[in-house]
């Protein structure tokens, strides 16, 4: 009854797409748009490097995230580990986020972003989990009780305080969406003023087509889950992770 409930609302909205659309004189889209003005575009802004850095935190602390620097990898190191024990000692989130999990879900390539991170988290009990085959059921149901995921990004943004977070076979998006906390490594060597700045490199070089061709998604993340779907309460943690820290590992 439901799945019949289903199809027929769908038929009702696709045919009145399909009546909406064939009206001729339909306004949009405009067929001669006008061509934006240089007073109406969105300017590149031009930070120094540590403005980036402080506009970013402050953009990233706005969408409810948190951050911090570190000029070393072993302050990055130290930063990361008092991170990831602090969110392990927290209770609980629910039947399948118990407390004292000591899996961690990562990126294979951890200590490319932050060398020695991984004996040092292992040396403390941690055990790093690379997700790869998710098909099963019963691997998604014991992944769902992981809390913690640690990643890289391929770019961070200043004045929007987002990350762009690319996934393939060796970066899986389950690292950075299944738990409720997620701790991203950041060099400032990919952190730009904008997404328009990084668009333009990319094309500079030649490898914007090879960033997204090879690339099973692309996602920008601008602070941890949210959303407001319900009621318009707002609420945390509903599509994505409850928490996200960014860890800014200065050159």
């Amino acid at each position: 009854m439901g799945g019949r409930v289903v199809s027929e609302a769908r038929t009702r909205i696709l045919g009145r797409l399909r009546h909406s659309l064939a009206n001729p004189d339909l306004k949009f889209p405009p067929p001669a748009p006008p061509a934006v003005a240089d007073a109406d575009r969105i300017p590149v802004t031009d930070l120094e490097d540590s403005d980036r850095v402080m506009r970013f935190q402050a953009e990233l602390e706005t969408l409810h995230g948190t951050s911090e620097s570190a000029d070393s990898f072993v302050m990055a190191r130290m930063q990361a580990l008092r991170k990831v024990e602090e969110w392990s000692a927290l209770p609980g989130d629910g039947p399948d986020k118990p407390e004292g999990e000591s899996r961690l879900l990562v990126w294979p390539e951890l200590d490319n972003l932050l060398p020695g991170l991984t004996d040092s988290l292992q040396s403390r009990g941690y055990e790093l989990v690379v997700p790869t085959d998710m098909s099963p059921q019963e691997v998604r149901a014991d992944f769902a009780r992981i809390a913690i995921g640690i990643t890289g990004a391929a770019a961070a943004f200043a004045t929007t305080g987002s990350l762009l977070l690319k996934s393939g076979p060796q970066h899986s998006r389950v690292a950075s969406l299944l738990p409720l906390r997620h701790l991203v490594l950041v060099p400032e060597a990919i952190l730009w003023d904008n997404i328009e700045q990084w668009l333009a490199q990319e094309q500079q070089n030649g490898t914007l087509h090879h960033s997204v061709r090879n690339s099973a998604n692309l996602t920008l993340v601008s602070g941890p889950s949210k959303s407001a779907d319900i009621e318009s309460r707002l609420t945390w943690g509903v599509h994505g992770p409850m928490n996200l820290h960014a860890i800014i590992i200065l050159s």
